[in-house]
């Protein structure tokens, strides 16, 4: 199932399908793109989006630091299952600076498996906009996380900083 959501409104992305990688404060971060949507925001350069796309890292570039800097949201393209989806909504009602349980989000979409939640959340591609970040194990460990826990410990003491990622805009 695919579903696309609308951010905030912003400069457009290209219509073909493309992808670029950036430096950024997390370390290397890539974006990948189709239709003039996010289809993959991620960190490092072991998951790197495979898509038949041009690669352009200045306009990856440009569009990362329009996300982390500037708080921009461009529109995105979820594709998941039904569950995987409901999961990901609830991923974005969490607030900048705090962290759910993955029993809470379990219970938030009517599931009694923390396990299954867990899964949907680790198969989330667009890390940062669909904050996965944000949901640590029910005894405050941090958990996994698909880009390393390393970059997810820097996201969210980013987060909780009272001079971190600004408020989101529209563009």
């Amino acid at each position: 199932m695919s579903t696309r959501l609308a951010g905030q409104t912003a400069p457009t992305l290209p219509q073909e399908p493309g992808w670029g990688q950036s430096l950024c404060r997390f370390g290397r971060a890539f974006l990948a793109w189709e239709d003039g949507r996010v289809t993959d925001l991620g960190f490092g350069e072991s998951k790197l989006p495979v898509n038949s796309g041009t690669r352009d890292d200045p306009v990856a570039a440009q569009w990362l630091e329009q996300v982390i800097e500037d708080g921009i949201v461009p529109p995105v393209t979820l594709t998941g299952s039904s569950f995987q989806l409901e999961v990901w909504k609830t991923l974005q009602t969490i607030p900048r600076g705090d962290t759910r349980s993955y029993a809470e989000i379990a219970k938030a979409v009517g599931c009694t498996s923390a396990r299954a939640a867990g899964q949907a959340v680790a198969a989330n591609r667009i890390g940062l906009l669909i904050p996965c970040h944000r949901v640590i194990r029910s005894d405050g460990m941090l958990g996994g996380f698909r880009w390393g826990l390393s970059v997810k410990t820097r996201l969210l003491e980013w987060e909780a900083a009272p001079t971190g990622m600004p408020a989101e805009k529209s563009g």
